[in-house]
Order: C-alpha cells, then structure tokens, then sequence
C-alpha cells in the first residue's frame, strides 16, 4: 500500500449520503467551543459536529420509518456523540504524535547537515539551514496534498460546486484545506510507523478467496433506478428559502393532478438536461459536473417506495423525485472482487495496528473529556415536526449554518 493510495482511502468518500427527519432551528452553540482537552491541543465541536452530524440524520431518519421509537432517539444521539468524540480525540492524540516524531526528525537532520561543518554550533547557521529544510519539505508536503485537493474538486463536480458544498457545512475553502493538510500529515506519519510492521504485504491468495467467501453478500453491483426529477436550484431562485417554497410549490401541484411531473419539469426545472427529457433519469450523466450532485440523488432515491413523490435537500437545493423502478444488485464475481477484497483487508489490518498504537498513547497522554453528553440544543425535542424534505449530501449537519 503506497501513501498515494492511503490517501485515497482516506478521502475517497468525500460527499456521502444521509438522511433528515427534522432539524434544530436557530441554535445558540458555539462551534469553536471545546469539547476535549489532549495533551497540548483540543478537540472542538466543529470537529465532533463533522462526524456526530451524519449521524443525527441517520438516527432520526430510522425514528421517521419507525425502526425506533421517539424515546430511543437521544440515547442513539448520545451513543453517536461517544463514538464521535473518541474518534476525534483519536485522531487528535495520532496528530499531536506526528507532530512530536516530525520535529525530532528534522532537527535530528539538522544536525547531521551541520555535523560535516566547524560552525555547527552556529545559531545563526542552524536557523539558516532549518529555514531551507523546512520549506523543502513544505514543497513536498503541498505537492502531495495537492494531488488529494485535485480528486476531491473532480469529484464535486468542480471548484465552484464545492464552494457551495462547503459552505453549506460553515467551511470555508481554506479551512477544509486546512483539515486536509492535517490528515495528509497524520496518515503519512502513520504509514510509516505501520509499514515496517507488513501491512503493506499484498494478502495470500487462500486469505483473499476465504474472504470472499465469508462475505458474498458485501460484494455486489449496485442496482439500477430510474426516477423523475426535478431540480429547483437555490442560486437561481435567489436563496434557499425561496427555493424550498418554490419546490414544495411543485410537489403539491403534481400530487395533486394539477400538472403531471414530465410537464413541471419541462416548465420548472433547473437542471436543463433533466427539463429537456421531461424530468427522466435512468443512467449515469455524461456531464461530469451534473453527474457530481445527481449521484447523491440517485442513491437517496433508492430508500423511496416506488411512485411516491419526495422532496430531497442538498446542498445546491431542493429534488422533486419520483422513483419509478428499481432492480436488485447483483453479485460481483470472485476475480471482479479480488482487489476490492484486498483493499479491504489492507485496511483492516491498518484500523487493528491503529487501535493499538491508540491504547499505547492513552497511557502516555492526558485528556480531558469536558463534554461527555450531546449538547441541550442538539438533542431531539418532541415538539420537533418532521420536515417535508431529507437532507442528502455534505450538508447533514443539525448546526450547519451556525458559526
């Protein structure tokens, strides 16, 4: 496993999918609050809320299908806000140690360039040489991160989509380039901690077949779904708001028999591929940047029962969608799913190298967990109403708009 590919692991699932039953309006929280203290750093609530928010989505959604009840909602709240913030101490715990093996590298390195020289004991000299290394590595480390940065804008469809993707989570660009820069720096050092351990070492053939055949149902292609769709953007209505009355405008027109989908969706939708086919989908968008935001739609889609009409919110606005059909995934042979089985099992054995270096720095590092619960304005309230729309992509956060 190079580093190259751990990366991509480690940001491949860059815009990822949930689901809203309601949402906590106007919220007094204070994102930058602390929520940990870890040896020298802290863990803020931003960064808790960056993994715990998905999850309140996912836990309300299972309360709006009836899978749980009204009154387990804020224990699986509170259960998702434990496994967040251990997450997050975690990785800050890893960061704080790569941070520490970074530094006593390079004046270790330092060093040895100045050994060859009478002047070594020359400060001036030192801080000269520092000043070149630093900016070496700098330029290394900017390179590889770059190359990360460069998928994921791709991957969104585009500099501009992301923009707005990020901001619908409060980020900024420079701050999620930041935090990019961040993993980049901790997984590398990880990499060479657990490298020398063998888990880059490609896995046995007799373990890759034993693999699939204890876990056949984990391989399969997904199914197919065609729907109606019918995009009503919030840059072009104006806002979000306005966008969002506009749609449910629609929605009601179509349930009730005022004007069929394929019509609305000639007249109303801005997505103009979608308006010229009369508001049908049933394969993948050759546009790549259409493609990056109807991908979340098409996997959203799936949950809906055949001919019901739902309104879905993303980040670039509000989806009218109607599924039509939908057919099962089928099984992926053995010899298609030999790679994705290794990758598998690479990063397995990293997860299982990763929890006990894990152990061995909670021993050796101080913290303090200062908030153990949810926070009173996050949990679920029972005069809470269920929205009229779910929420897919990256803006599945209950305090996005708050900074």
């Amino acid at each position: 496993m190079t580093t190259k590919h751990l990366l991509l692991i480690i940001f491949g699932m860059f815009i990822f999918i949930t689901t809203a039953y309601s949402k906590p309006q106007e919220i007094d929280i204070d994102r930058n609050s602390i929520v940990a203290r870890v040896d020298r750093g802290s863990v803020t609530l931003d960064q808790v809320m960056e993994l715990w928010g998905p999850a309140y989505y996912e836990v309300l959604n299972k309360a709006q299908k009836g899978s749980i009840t009204s009154s387990q909602i804020n224990p699986e709240l509170q259960k998702a806000w434990v496994k967040a913030v251990n997450s997050v101490v975690r990785d800050e715990m890893f960061y704080q140690e790569a941070l520490n093996d970074y530094e006593n590298k390079f004046q270790q390195l330092v060093t040895s360039q100045l050994q060859s020289s009478s002047a070594s004991g020359d400060t001036v000299l030192r801080s000269n040489v520092e000043d070149r290394l630093r900016r070496l590595m700098k330029k290394k480390q900017d390179e590889q991160v770059n190359r990360v940065i460069n998928d994921q804008i791709k991957a969104a469809g585009g500099v501009d989509n992301l923009n707005k993707v990020l901001k619908s989570r409060g980020l900024t660009y420079k701050e999620w380039k930041d935090r990019i820069v961040r993993k980049a720096f901790t997984y590398s050092y990880l990499f060479s901690v657990f490298e020398p351990l063998g888990i880059s070492i490609e896995p046995r053939p007799q373990q890759i077949l034993s693999y699939y055949k204890k876990n056949k149902n984990e391989f399969t292609l997904p199914g197919k779904v065609i729907f109606d769709h019918i995009l009503v953007s919030s840059e072009k209505r104006g806002s979000k708001e306005k966008a969002e009355q506009i749609a449910q405008k629609i929605g009601l027109a179509i349930i009730d028999k005022k004007i069929s989908f394929a019509t609305a969706a000639s007249k109303y939708s801005d997505d103009p591929v979608g308006s010229a086919n009369s508001g049908r989908v049933d394969g993948i968008s050759q546009q790549p940047e259409r493609e990056a935001w109807l991908k979340d739609v098409r996997e959203a889609v799936k949950d809906q029962e055949v001919g019901q009409l739902e309104i879905l919110e993303s980040p670039i606005g509000y989806h009218i969608t109607v599924l039509l059909k939908k057919t099962k995934g089928q099984r992926i042979p053995y010899k298609m799913a030999q790679k994705q089985i290794i990758s598998r099992i690479k990063s397995s054995e990293w997860e299982k190298e990763s929890n006990k270096f894990y152990d061995k720095l909670k021993s050796e590092m101080m913290v303090d967990i200062k908030q153990k619960t949810v926070p009173k304005q996050l949990l679920w309230h029972e005069s809470s109403k269920p929205t009229s729309s779910r929420k897919i992509g990256m803006s599945a956060d209950p305090a996005a708009n708050i900074r």
